[in-house]
């Protein structure tokens, strides 16, 4: 069933592009394949630089195994449950890298990241990164936010900076 008035059979491809692109802020179901699409936007948040302070503690320019390292980092479980998940965002913000790669199991997320130096350089305070990203189908838009934001500012009143810093 087409979202259009009129002959669902005479709806071209470009208008049901069109219908979709109107929606896709919300979230719809594309008219051509039934697929949910929406474009979520994601805000840096204090977590994600706390893990990011951990990878460019590990030592070397090498491919990390994150969910380990968190673990082993954090010796904490309720601090180890806090801090997963949105970390891999970070990739977008061109912070981390994550190895291509497939699992056994056939998954394409193995898990594996290095820091970049714009990560170096933003878990330094020295460099001021978009507050949001927008992603869509897992893949970053080029919209640009032009509120920034500093580790520090990341990082708030539940971290406190200069003692993940200093504890290197």
């Amino acid at each position: 069933m087409m979202p259009f008035d009129g002959d669902a059979n005479r709806t071209t491809l470009a208008q049901a592009k069109d219908w979709l692109r109107a929606r896709v802020d919300v979230g719809a179901a594309c008219p051509c394949c039934t697929q949910f699409a929406k474009v979520y936007k994601r805000k840096l948040n204090g977590a994600m630089a706390y893990v990011l302070i951990l990878v460019s503690r590990y030592d070397g320019s090498d491919w990390i195994h994150v969910p380990s390292y968190i673990n082993e980092q954090t010796k904490s479980p309720s601090v180890a449950a806090a801090v997963r998940g949105d970390w891999a965002k970070l990739t977008h913000w061109g912070l981390l890298e994550e190895l291509a790669g497939e699992r056994p199991d056939g998954s394409t997320r193995v898990g594996y990241y290095k820091i970049t130096e714009n990560g170096r350089r933003f878990t330094r305070d020295q460099l001021r990164v978009p507050r949001h990203i927008w992603i869509y189908d897992g893949r970053s838009l080029d919209r640009k936010d032009t509120e920034t934001v500093s580790i520090v500012e990341v990082l708030g009143k539940k971290f406190n900076y200069s003692e993940l810093m200093s504890a290197r």
